[in-house]
């Protein structure tokens, strides 16, 4: 993931090597939702209902519930630094919605030329 490899080195400089791991679980947990948040959006192309704003919104949903629940859970339950953690959920999360986006628009215009 591209944020992971630029962040990698500001990171370090400010946070030292012990924030690395906590960059790496928030760069994955907002991965996870991402990828989690395009079901929907694959299930309505396989049903021809891409084009239905729900879908979206339901992708959208479901992404930024997943990375919230992940997040509580991590940053509670674990002995992680937090601030690193937190940081890179935010960034990651708003790196990922660009290519969130543009698969959103891409499965609903395979669809509208399918029919």
């Amino acid at each position: 993931m591209a944020c992971v490899a630029l962040g990698y080195y500001p990171t370090v400089n400010l946070g030292g090597e012990e924030a690395v791991v906590p960059m790496l679980v928030g760069c994955g947990m907002s991965l996870a939702a991402s990828w989690i948040g395009a079901i929907p959006l694959i299930v309505a192309t396989r049903h021809k209902k891409q084009g239905d704003p729900s879908t979206i919104m339901a992708g959208t949903a479901l992404r930024f519930v997943v990375v919230l629940v992940l997040t509580l859970v991590v940053a509670l339950g674990s002995e992680l630094w937090r601030t690193p953690l937190l940081l890179w959920v935010a960034i990651s999360h708003m790196v990922l919605l660009i290519p969130d986006t543009f698969l959103a628009l891409r499965l609903n215009q395979s669809t509208r030329s399918q029919e």
